[in-house]
């Protein structure tokens, strides 16, 4: 049992932080957690709980390659971050009754399909921005919203190393 998340749905639905990873979350069976370790104050990457499995037992691949981060969590790159939404071609989250070829996992697996290059010369630049102007307090809060600012930046370019041969693609975000 699987469910894809196609390119058309990472861009359009408003994400908190632009972690496409809590997409998953849409799909039967999964919810996100945080599991604080002793005494430190945050934790690293994003837990996912499937099908009752802990964050350990999933396994997260991008293009076909084992990324599973420190204890099992959703680190999904090498550099302990998450890939920028603007490179993500799509993700599959599979999540009973995979097939042997995942192997590694008890819980279920998130495949991560990135963009790739073509024969043109394409790409893109954004800017998202939020602050407590924009957002309505809560409703524990007494008086106006606690102060809040982020700036998002990044941008993504792809084209032709060589004609029909040798593409490349980048993100920075």
């Amino acid at each position: 049992l699987s469910a894809v998340v196609t390119e058309k749905t990472i861009e359009e639905l408003p994400l908190n932080g632009r972690n496409y990873i809590t997409l998953a979350t849409l799909q039967p069976g999964i919810i996100q957690f945080t599991e604080k370790s002793g005494t430190a104050s945050a934790t690293r990457g994003v837990q996912l709980n499937i099908n009752g499995m802990g964050g350990r037992s999933n396994s997260f691949l991008i293009d076909g390659a084992n990324m599973k981060g420190y204890a099992g969590l959703a680190t999904v790159t090498a550099a302990d971050s998450t890939l920028g939404v603007e490179t993500i071609r799509e993700f599959r989250v599979v999540t009973n009754s995979f097939s042997a070829d995942y192997g590694r996992a008890m819980g279920g697996i998130i495949n991560i399909a990135t963009k790739s290059g073509s024969n043109e010369v394409h790409g893109s630049a954004f800017e998202f921005f939020r602050n407590d102007r924009l957002d309505a307090p809560n409703y524990f809060d007494v008086g106006d919203a606690p102060p809040f600012t982020r700036h998002q930046f990044g941008g993504v370019v792809g084209g032709p190393l060589k004609k029909n041969k040798i593409f490349f693609f980048g993100g920075y975000e």
